[in-house]
């Protein structure tokens, strides 16, 4: 058997395509059990070794079906012994058709014509069963119908491909892009089979049905539904559609009311991609990103060859289409010595002889530019026949007659090509020149105008569709262009109820467009003309508003953000309409918090922040909350997001310039906690003790406490105390504020943590009156340890008078919010601690000089304190 059965190559040249050899392999496999076997036996085998031995024996039967004249007994075996639901099958299909590999891997016209029919065949049976999984394949197999060629396997692959479509549009999946990719094919491809009149019919039948049935979907496609519409405009099906499109468009769909509706919408580079084998896109993307422009001759050439010599000139159309809509180049290839998209277009152009396909061509090359919508389309699909234009008129370009032409052509279509929508069109072009000159592809129509090779004839007729621009010198900004009727001079300018003219809610389109699409190389200079538009009096235009959010999407800068607070400090007027693109920016996206919060606290930490927290403040009114809730919430998602910069930059910057949001704020804390680690607590705890910022502050922190007992586990709790001692550690009035609150809070529970941070908080301070007797009138604290501390540490004197206080004041609580029982609860706690370190640590004599119970402060203190309790037994040793 020869070793190239699927692909036609060189039995002795070519080496084996991988995935032939695998399938190969998968064949002798099934072959070896189907020896010496009849049919009932091999499908018993088959079924007893599918679940071990499922790849061979489903790439066994697919070579078969491939190459076999009996396809239809390995296609029944597969439908009988199948398990998974033809996924590996699809699988095996999708690599053989998919061409993404063409270093390693032949392309999918290598394939023998048989294998290709059927691989459609295949998928015609699979669809039967699972139509769903086989969709994407079959727009897969649909871009390999090459446009303008009339060979018979190309034929008869559009007619297998059309045929499935029609047996199976009720079931074609709405959320995939079939619907659009396949009626824009097939639309295009009509033109192309005048003379194969079933295969035309059955194109027509399909297209027809699905713009009746599933014209939402077909809405998908954008503009280029309606050019090439209007391209087979006399077959009957597709007339009566156009009718309705344009005089009835409700007859289509409820929703659809104009066919400006359409022509608004630039068709997506996926759907124009459509038409082009994915060998001819990976090609000229390799054209278009590594070839000089030295080579560009012979690397069109030999693409030229490859592809387009066997088909006539109407396939330029789609590949001109493609290079327009479907590559864009990043700045790196357009600023290089790579060869670009206008050199190819016009290298393409300047090759082709039908003056019909040329014409065509010059249809897609200009199309975006008659229907130009500054709020929705591209920069990049219009600016290849721009620079084209510009280039070919200059020394030493060999093709001056393209700028004439190209000029010529559009003085002519702008008011023939749809003759009731002329002015519209003229406007859009304008807009589109507009766009164009502002955004820099070009600095001013000047050098074209002014170009030797241009007839006197093609002046005017530049004159009369430019007026405005070709009179501009290099670098200078274009006026904001006026509305223009076909053929007059500008008309007064209409007014919007919202008091925008229209011509500026454009040029505020076209802005708009321009950065959302430089984004971060856009010039500060056209932000401050956005926003100087967008905030003129009264203007509430829902679609400039959806504009103005879309740029802030598309940017997500400083830049945005400066010009939006300059603005907002500029024009107290128009603060509500710009607090609403924030308010927006959090209805759409919770994430958008932590872009603004990092925004504002990056200007606090610059010290240029007065008007940004301002801002920030007023929004947090304008969506009625309070400063803190909405601090709290952005902080939170910056965290979640970038939770580096959180602990670095973000929390101390807030901390310090937000303290009464941020000081002991339970919801910060919990969020800081929340994933923290004993470095990282060292890290804070350090920032903390050296007062770099504070995240408790002057504050009582007994809210914190309290909802950390109730809420949190064991070791944020330890992580809490820690940053508590760090910060406050020292600090006695706080401490002593603090111990006192906790009066209020009599049982912490059994949670060790709070108890061991209470004690080694009051360890560092000294010990003051208010301190002993907030903390040894405790049970849960370990008293005597914290008498021994104090004592050992502190100055005796002043610890003996410290005591002798404390004893004083726990016997003359305040009545009017102690009663006489919790007073004397409390004086027996703290007498306990006092006898039990005494018994336990006192190993000096009472009257030792060294002792604290040898002072007369502390025994007239005692003395007194024990006067009038029920039981003195337990005392007896603080009087020894």
């Amino acid at each position: 058997m020869a070793r190239h059965v699927l692909f036609s190559l060189d039995e002795k040249v070519d080496k084996q395509d991988p995935r032939e050899k695998e399938l190969r392999a998968a064949y002798e496999f099934v072959q070896e059990l189907r020896s010496n076997r009849n049919e009932g036996d091999f499908l018993r085998v088959l079924h007893e070794q599918i679940d071990s031995n499922n790849d061979q024996i489903n790439g066994g039967l697919l070579y078969g079906a491939l190459t076999e004249q009996k396809s239809s007994q390995y296609a029944t075996l597969l439908q009988l012994v199948v398990t998974d639901n033809f996924n590996y099958i699809i699988t095996k299909l999708f690599a053989l058709t998919e061409d993404v590999d063409l270093v390693n891997l032949r392309p999918f016209r290598m394939l023998r014509s048989h294998v290709r029919l059927k691989i459609v065949w295949l998928v015609d049976k699979i669809a039967e069963t699972n139509l769903e999984r086989v969709q994407s394949l079959v727009m897969l197999l649909t871009r390999h119908i090459k446009s303008g060629d009339p060979a018979a396997e190309n034929i008869a692959l559009a007619r297998g491909l059309v045929n499935i479509l029609n047996r199976y549009w009720r079931r074609l999946d709405t959320r995939s892009d079939i619907i659009p990719t396949t009626v824009y094919s097939f639309l295009r491809l009509i033109a192309d089979h005048s003379q194969e009149l079933d295969l035309r019919q059955a194109e027509v039948d399909y297209v027809c049905t699905m713009i009746r049935n599933r014209f939402r979907d077909c809405l998908r496609i954008g503009r280029d539904l309606v050019r090439l519409l209007l391209t087979v405009s006399r077959i009957p099906g597709i007339s009566d559609i156009l009718r309705d499109m344009f005089i009835s468009p409700k007859q289509l769909d409820p929703s659809f009311e104009r066919v400006q509706q359409l022509l608004a919408t630039p068709s997506p580079p996926f759907v124009i991609a459509q038409r082009i084998t994915p060998e001819m896109d990976i090609k000229m993307r390799f054209i278009l990103d590594k070839v000089k422009t030295k080579m560009k001759s012979v690397a069109i050439r030999n693409y030229r060859n490859v592809f387009l010599s066997n088909t006539d000139e109407s396939i330029y159309v789609d590949l001109i289409r493609f290079i327009c809509t479907g590559i864009q180049p990043p700045n790196t290839i357009l600023g290089s010595k790579i060869v670009q998209r206008w050199e190819v277009i016009q290298k393409l152009l300047s090759g082709m002889k039908t003056s019909v396909a040329i014409q065509d061509v010059k249809l897609a090359l200009f199309f975006d530019w008659l229907f130009w919508n500054p709020a929705h389309d591209n920069i990049m699909y219009i600016e290849p026949a721009m620079l084209m234009m510009e280039r070919a008129c200059q020394p030493p370009s060999e093709h001056p007659v393209i700028t004439a032409t190209s000029i010529e052509y559009l003085y002519y279509v702008v008011d023939n090509y749809l003759p009731k929508m002329a002015s519209e069109i003229r406007r859009n072009l304008t807009f589109a020149m507009f766009s164009l000159v502002q955004m820099g592809v070009v600095r001013s129509l000047r050098r074209i105008y002014t170009a030797p090779s241009l007839e006197q004839d093609t002046r005017e007729q530049l004159e009369n569709l430019f007026s405005q621009f070709t009179q501009l010198n290099d670098g200078q900004r274009p006026p904001i262009p006026s509305l223009l009727t076909s053929g007059e001079l500008p008309q007064q300018t209409r007014t919007t109820t919202q008091g925008m003219s229209e011509a500026q809610e454009v040029a505020f389109k076209a802005l708009a467009s321009q950065i959302k699409q430089l984004r971060s190389q856009a010039a500060p200079a056209t932000y401050a003309e956005l926003f100087q538009l967008f905030v003129t009096p009264d203007i509430c235009s829902t679609e400039c508003m959806d504009d103005m959010f879309a740029v802030l999407q598309a940017t997500r800068n400083d830049t945005f953000l400066d010009h939006l607070v300059a603005a907002y400090s500029r024009y107290p007027e128009a603060r509500p309409k710009l607090l609403n693109i924030l308010l927006r920016g959090y209805t759409t996206n919770r994430k958008f918090g932590g872009y603004l919060g990092t925004y504002v606290m990056g200007k606090l930490a610059l010290q240029t922040s007065e008007i940004s927290v301002g801002l920030y403040k007023d929004l947090a009114n304008h969506m009625r909350m309070s400063l803190g809730d909405r601090l709290v919430k952005d902080m939170q998602v910056i965290h979640e997001q970038q939770q580096d910069v959180f602990y670095a930059d973000i929390l101390p910057i807030a901390c310090r310039f937000f303290p009464d949001e941020c000081h002991s704020n339970v919801d910060l804390l919990d969020v800081t906690l929340s994933i923290i680690d004993f470095p990282l607590c060292a890290q804070i705890s350090l920032a903390l003790s050296k007062g770099q910022y504070r995240l408790f502050g002057v504050k009582n922190p007994f809210e914190v406490l309290k909802s950390s007992l109730e809420n949190w586990d064991e070791l944020n709790i330890l992580f809490l105390w820690k940053l508590l001692i760090a910060e406050k550690g020292g600090r006695v009035d706080e401490i002593e504020a603090f111990m006192e609150s906790l009066s209020n809070l009599p049982d912490l529970g059994n949670s060790l943590a709070t108890i061991d941070g209470l004690m080694q908080l009051c360890k560092t301070a000294p010990a003051t009156p208010r301190l002993m007797l907030a903390a040894l009138t405790r049970h849960d604290l370990n008293g005597q340890d914290l008498l021994k501390h104090w004592w050992t540490c502190g100055d005796h004197t002043k610890f003996s008078a410290s005591l002798a206080d404390a004893l004083i004041r726990c016997k003359d609580l305040d009545m009017d919010t102690h009663t006489m029982a919790e007073t004397q609860g409390r004086l027996q706690i703290l007498l306990n601690h006092l006898a039990s370190w005494k018994a336990d640590y006192m190993v000096l004599p009472a009257d030792s000089e060294d002792s604290p119970f040898s002072s007369p402060l502390v025994k007239t203190a005692l003395a007194n304190s024990l006067m009038g309790l029920p039981s003195l037994a337990a005392y007896t040793i603080l009087l020894q």
